[in-house]
This record gives C-alpha cells, sequence and structure tokens, in this order.
C-alpha cells in the first residue's frame, strides 16, 4: 500500500481537501520547536464526519500499513515538536474553525481549529475571557490550548487550560464520536454499565485509575501548573470522575478533538502595573516572594536581550517604557480589582514593599503605558525566533521549567552554574510568579556535536528540576523534545501507567506517536534541524 493510494481512498470518503505536494509538505514538516518531519499528506477535514471517516479508515489499513498515523495541528505554533509526523497531519485551521456565541450562563462552544485572536473577540464582547491564554494568544488556536493545556500570565490567579473546559466532543479510535464531561457517581454507574466500547473505555480507565489512586494521587507535580505527562490526577476526585480532564494536556494522542466548550470568568478592568527594574539576578527569588506576597493578578518578566532587540524592532513600544540601562531582568507585576483606586492602592502597597529592598520600583496605571510592556513580553519568543543573528538559532528544548518559587533561592543558583559551563547565550522570560522559567538559548544547530550537546543540557536541567519537584514542561507539553524524559520525572511506576493509559484509548497507535509515550533521544536527535529555517510563523 502506498500513500498515492491512500490519498485516492480518503479523497472518495471525505468532503476536505487532501495534498501532498512539496510545498505543502515542507510548510507542515515544521513548526516553532528545533524539529522538522516530514509528513505524507496533508488533509482539511470539512467536518466532524469526515474526521470519523479518516479514524475509521486508518483503523483499518493500520496493521497493512503500520507506519499509518493522524496527527491533528492548528496554528503549529507547538515548541515541543508536538504537531509533527512523517505520515497524515490533519489541519484543522482550514474548516473546523466555528465559533458559537457566548452563552447565558457564560459558556463558549468552539472548533479546535479557531483562532483565540477571533476567539477572544466574542467573549469581550460579554465582557468574559479565557483566562488561560498564551503569551502567543495573537497566533494560537483554542485546540492547541486543549491539547497542550495550556497557560499564561493569567494562570497565576485562574489556573491552566484543563480548568475551563467544560466538556469535549471527541472522535475516539472507533471512528465514533463522544462527549466528554464530568460525571457523578450515578452518571458514571450508567456508563460503566454500557454494552459497547465507550462502556469498555471507561470501565478500563475507572480499574486503571482506582487501582493506583494513591500512587497517581503522589505523581501530580508539586507546582502550579504542568503539561508533562498524562493528567491522570485530574480525572477522578472520589465525587466526578471526568474523561475530558484527560484529554487536556494529551498532546493529540489518545483522540481527535472536534469540539470544546469552556467556562469563562468575567473580566477585572481595573488595572495597576508594578515594573521592577533588577541590575543582577542575585534578589530575584527575595523580590519574587515579596510581590508574591501581595497577590498579584499576573507576575511576568523579559531581559536585556529581549529588550534590546524590542528596542530594534518594537521601537514604539520600547521608547515608552521606563527601562535603565543597566536592568538585566524587567518584571512586571498586575494587580486587578473592581475600581481603579482599588486597583492603585494594592499596586502601591507591593511597590512599597519592593522599594524598602532597594529596586527601581515604577506603578503604571494608564491602560495605554502599561500595553508597551506587555507588548515586549508578549513578543518575546517571537522577537527572538526572528530576529536572531548570526549561526545561532533559538532552541526551546529547556524553555519551560517550572519550580515553586518556595525553592528559588536554593535552584535559581544551581540552574545558572549549570548554564554557565556551556557557554551559551541565553534570554530569560516567562511567568516568575509560577516559578515558571522560558529560558531560551541561542545555538549554533550546525556545530559539530549541537544534538549531543542539547540533550545532555536538558537532562541535567530536567534532573535538577525534579529534585526539587517540580515538572520540565509547565506549558509546552512534551512533544519531541521531552517525552524521553517522562520516565525520569514521573519514575517507572507512573510511566506504566500512562503507556496503559495510551493503550486503552488507542490501542492501535494511530493517534500523535511517539509524542507522551514511546518517544526516543534516537528519533529526537534525527529530527533536529541542523539549519536555519523559516516556517509559516
Amino acid at each position: 500500500m502506498t500513500y498515492e493510494e491512500i490519498q485516492k481512498d480518503l479523497g472518495a470518503l471525505i468532503e476536505g481537501e487532501i495534498v501532498a505536494d512539496e510545498k505543502a509538505l515542507s510548510t507542515y514538516s515544521t513548526d516553532a520547536s528545533i524539529f522538522e518531519v516530514v509528513p505524507a499528506l496533508i488533509i482539511s477535514p470539512k467536518n466532524t464526519s469526515d474526521i470519523e471517516k479518516i479514524v475509521s479508515y486508518v483503523s483499518s489499513k493500520k496493521k497493512e500499513f503500520p507506519q499509518l498515523s493522524i496527527t491533528a495541528r492548528s496554528a503549529g505554533t507547538c515548541m515541543s515538536g508536538g504537531s509533527l509526523n512523517t505520515s497524515i497531519i490533519l489541519d484543522m485551521t482550514k474548516h473546523m474553525n466555528a465559533i458559537s456565541n457566548v452563552s447565558d450562563n457564560g459558556t463558549i462552544t468552539v472548533e479546535p481549529g479557531a483562532y483565540y485572536r477571533d476567539f477572544e473577540k466574542k467573549t469581550l464582547e460579554k465582557r468574559l475571557m479565557l483566562p488561560s491564554y498564551t503569551a502567543s494568544k495573537n497566533l494560537c488556536t483554542v485546540g492547541g490550548m486543549v491539547a497542550n493545556n495550556s497557560s499564561g500570565e493569567m494562570t497565576l490567579t485562574y489556573g491552566d487550560t484543563s480548568k475551563f473546559v467544560k466538556s469535549l466532543e471527541v472522535v475516539l479510535n472507533d471512528g465514533k464520536t463522544y462527549t466528554l464531561a464530568g460525571l457523578n457517581k450515578l452518571e458514571l454507574e450508567k456508563k460503566l454499565k454500557l454494552q459497547n466500547s465507550e462502556g469498555e473505555l471507561y470501565r478500563k480507565v475507572i480499574e486503571l485509575v482506582s487501582e493506583h489512586y494513591e500512587l497517581i494521587k503522589k505523581a501530580k507535580p508539586k507546582v502550579s501548573k504542568n503539561s508533562s505527562g498524562y493528567l491522570l490526577w485530574n480525572l477522578w476526585d472520589n465525587n466526578t470522575f471526568n474523561l475530558a480532564q484527560l484529554i487536556c494536556g494529551s498532546q493529540g494522542t489518545l483522540c481527535i478533538v472536534t469540539k470544546i466548550t469552556f467556562n469563562l470568568v468575567p473580566v477585572r478592568t481595573s488595572n495597576a502595573l508594578v515594573v521592577l527594574e533588577l541590575r543582577d539576578l542575585t534578589p530575584l527569588p527575595m523580590i519574587i516572594n515579596t510581590v508574591l506576597s501581595y497577590k498579584p493578578q499576573c507576575f511576568e518578566s523579559y531581559d536585556e536581550y529581549t529588550f534590546a532587540l524590542a528596542e530594534k524592532y518594537m521601537s514604539e513600544s520600547a521608547k515608552k517604557v521606563i527601562t535603565d540601562k543597566a536592568t538585566v531582568i524587567t518584571l512586571i507585576a498586575q494587580f486587578a480589582a473592581d475600581t481603579d483606586v482599588e486597583a492603585l492602592q494594592e499596586a502601591e502597597r507591593a511597590a512599597k514593599a519592593v522599594r524598602d529592598h532597594g529596586i527601581e520600583t515604577h506603578v503604571i496605571q494608564r491602560p495605554e503605558d502599561q500595553a508597551h510592556y506587555w507588548n515586549i513580553r508578549r513578543a518575546s519568543f517571537q522577537l527572538l525566533r526572528t530576529h536572531s543573528d548570526g549561526h545561532e538559532r533559538t532552541a526551546p528544548f529547556i524553555d519551560d521549567i517550572i519550580v515553586s518559587p518556595e525553592a528559588l533561592p536554593k535552584f535559581l543558583p544551581r540552574l545558572q552554574t549549570i548554564l554557565a559551563e556551556y557557554k551559551m547565550t541565553y534570554t530569560l522570560a516567562g511567568h516568575i510568579g509560577n516559578g515558571n522559567f522560558h529560558l531560551i538559548p541561542l545555538v549554533n544547530m550546525e556545530a559539530p556535536g549541537a544534538q549531543d550537546t542539547i540533550i545532555d543540557l536538558a537532562r541535567r536541567v530536567f534532573t535538577l528540576v525534579f529534585e526539587y519537584g517540580g515538572s520540565m514542561a509547565g506549558e509546552h507539553n512534551d512533544g519531541i523534545i521531552r517525552t524521553p524524559f517522562v520516565k525520569d520525572m514521573f519514575g517507572k511506576e507512573v510511566y506504566e501507567m500512562f503507556e496503559k493509559t495510551k493503550k486503552v484509548f488507542d490501542p492501535e497507535n494511530i493517534f500523535n506517536p511517539g509524542k507522551k509515550v514511546g518517544g526516543t533521544f534516537e528519533y529526537a536527535k534525527k529530527h533536529m534541524v541542523l539549519h536555519n529555517i523559516n516556517t509559516h510563523l
């Protein structure tokens, strides 16, 4: 069997488009990661019926053609290589991008290919928001947010995407569509009695979770957010059982999501910003903990390299912010309240506490002035990615580590010692209030041994993170780069539960193989891009 035959077969079955020309395959061979994986077919499904037919077809042909599989992809903003595959890519953005109106009870239903920027316009009309939006919210889709269990600047207060998923419609490996949502004990019992594939799925999952309940609870990383592994600890609290919670963060490895219903929260429009300038990183842990004691809505950062790029490529915003030339990192803490006066008072209290430690601090109240700081912070990775000079390029592989903020006084010096050995230029940005650091090294991928250096540095940094009970992926998931480390992070017993979870949902391994479980260092090194590339982002 060949992909030409597969294209012909599927072309007769579905309404959507199928392409396999060199230009399209090249476009879909990269995302925001350091990898390049050339697919065989690109399919833009027209509707859920198309996806059902594609999944059924692939399942039926898997034994005959073992390399056949499906990876759902939307905006391609994944920094871990999660949207890359050598077989079939489903582009969800072309047709499956419908957005409903916000309901009276503050929910909204959307298809996975909808861009967050379009989704947000609808929610803001009702003064509501999905607060787990990412820094790349002008580029990403809501389907990608669910797949990665994404989070961002508001996560400090509101939590990650899983907290806001009310229900999901998904196509499972049998090619049928199911609705996944929270079930009470009576509703769960009804599901368990079903004598079909849905009932069998529930029985197998509840058996797995019940048998290892205490181990699963202990496996949860001791941090405020995580997208590594399968989120088994979110499934069952002895009152509510919710398979949708397991799909969050599963990176398309268990099913294909076709529809999402989100719970939304009110927008608090009164904000004041506290801007802190540090001339060295020594007091950073102390400053973080000081600011957190005043409960900011969000607490973010960007470093001097990001600002230098902003001066060059975002001059309008760079000219408007207050940044001393000696500043090595800028911290921005947003305080929200019901009125402008209350927000300002909260910010001033926090600012005074920081000034008492001798740190340069400013309070910014006007929204138009605050916007310039947020413009720079949200563009930090894209600035690096687009405007790195010379042979070095951004290499996101230790870009998403998170430890408890309380651990920072001991953790950060040890991290800096490791990084110093590699003599790399790197940038520091991210969600400081969560202890979530986006460390983006610049790497000459053409240098001898670059692939081995990446794996070696990742192993050392992740080992340190695990020692402090943290996660190697606060937001960006496992993908190609971190899946080989999942067993190290969670241990053999928990990793085996992840493998069983994958087997229960996807016994033929048709959904995005090699992510979450089954990935290898050899595959990762084989597909690292050894030259600078320009993607569609």
